[in-house]
C-alpha cells in the first residue's frame, strides 16, 4: 500500500464521530483508487479498510465490492449505497404518520448517536409539519450535538439530554429511531447504549425502529468478524487514577427481540424478515471472497498507520 493510501486508512481508523455514511464516502474513494493500481492493491486496502473499521457494515461491503471479478461492482454498490438513506427515510416517514393517526400532537421522536437516515427522516417530517425531536448528547465523542444542532437547522424543535437522562425522554414519545452501523441475522450494530434504550422504550410502550439501508447487511460469513471497537480511556477520563480501569466501548450488538422494526431502502421487516435479507445481500456481493481474505495472517503492511 503505498503511503497516501496508508495514511489516509489511518485516518479513516482514528475517526470515531463521523456516521457509517460519512466514513463510506472516504472508504469509496480509497478503494477506488487500490482498484485502479490492481487487484493486489485492492485486496491489501480493502483489508485495511475493514480493520479500520471492524463494525462498519456498508464499509466492508464496499471491500468485498472492490476485490468483484466484475469492474462494475463497486460503482454499483456506490449507487445503492447512495440513495438508501433518502429511501429509508422515506420508508420510515410513512410508518411515523400511520403512528399519528388518533394524535392531535406533532410527532415526537427520541434518538441516540447519529444517523444519515435518521437525519433526513426528521429533515422529511420538519418539511411537513412540527416534529420533536430528543437527543443525547452521545458521548464521548459528543456526536449527538452535532446532530441536534442539524435537526434544529432543518426546523425541528430539539431537545438535547445528558446521555444518563435519556430515559426520561421516552415520556410521550412516538418511537425511539436509530441508525445501524451493521446489520445480521439475529442483531445490528449500533453505538454503545443502543440496547439499553430500546429496553426502557419497550417497557414503557415506545416502539425502537432501527433505520438502515441493505448496503450494511452482513451474512454469517462476514458478520463473525466484526469487531467492537473500544476506545481510549482517556476520552472518558483523564488523567486515569491509580488503580482505576476505565472502559469506552463504542458499539455494540443490540438483539432484534429488542426493538420493533428494521426500516430497510425496500421497507419495513420484523425480526422474522431480517436472516433472509443478510443472505440476499450476500448473493448480490461475493461477501465470502472477502471473508477468506480477512482470515488470512495479518501482515504489517495490513495495519493502518500514519507512518
Amino acid at each position: 500500500m503505498n503511503r497516501s493510501l496508508r495514511r489516509e486508512v489511518a485516518a479513516l481508523a482514528a475517526d470515531h464521530a463521523s456516521s457509517a455514511t460519512a466514513l463510506l464516502t472516504r472508504a469509496l474513494d480509497l478503494l477506488r483508487r487500490a482498484r485502479d493500481v490492481g487487484r493486489a492493491e485492492a485486496e491489501e486496502v480493502a483489508c485495511a479498510v475493514c480493520r479500520a473499521q471492524p463494525c462498519m457494515g456498508s464499509l466492508w461491503n464496499a471491500a468485498a465490492s472492490a476485490i468483484a471479478a466484475e469492474a462494475a461492482a463497486l460503482d454499483r454498490f456506490a449507487v445503492q449505497a447512495a440513495r438508501a438513506p433518502e429511501a429509508v427515510a422515506r420508508i420510515a416517514e410513512s410508518l411515523i404518520r400511520a403512528g399519528e393517526e388518533g394524535r392531535a400532537a406533532e410527532p415526537t421522536l427520541v434518538t441516540w448517536s447519529a444517523s444519515r437516515p435518521v437525519r433526513s427522516l426528521v429533515e422529511r417530517l420538519a418539511q411537513r409539519g412540527p416534529v420533536t425531536v430528543r437527543c443525547g448528547e452521545a458521548r464521548p465523542a459528543l456526536e449527538g450535538r452535532a446532530l441536534a444542532g442539524a435537526l434544529a437547522a432543518a426546523g425541528a424543535t430539539v431537545e438535547v439530554f445528558a446521555d444518563g437522562a435519556l430515559g426520561t425522554a421516552l415520556a410521550g414519545a412516538q418511537a425511539v429511531v436509530v441508525g445501524a452501523d451493521a446489520v445480521a441475522a439475529e442483531w445490528f450494530v449500533n453505538k454503545a447504549g443502543t440496547g439499553a434504550l430500546a429496553l426502557a422504550a419497550a417497557s414503557v410502550g415506545v416502539p425502537t425502529y432501527v433505520l438502515a439501508g441493505r448496503d450494511k447487511c452482513l451474512a454469517a460469513a462476514l458478520a463473525g468478524r466484526l469487531v467492537l471497537a473500544e476506545g481510549p480511556p482517556e476520552e472518558v477520563w483523564a488523567p486515569v487514577p491509580a488503580g482505576v480501569r476505565v472502559r469506552n466501548p463504542y458499539f455494540e450488538r443490540v438483539p432484534w427481540t429488542a426493538v420493533a422494526a428494521l426500516v430497510t431502502d425496500r421497507g419495513v421487516l420484523g425480526e422474522a424478515d431480517v436472516p433472509a435479507l443478510c443472505e440476499a445481500a450476500a448473493r448480490v456481493i461475493d461477501q465470502q471472497a472477502l471473508a477468506t481474505l480477512l482470515a488470512a495472517p495479518i501482515s504489517p503492511t495490513s495495519l493502518p498507520s500514519g507512518d
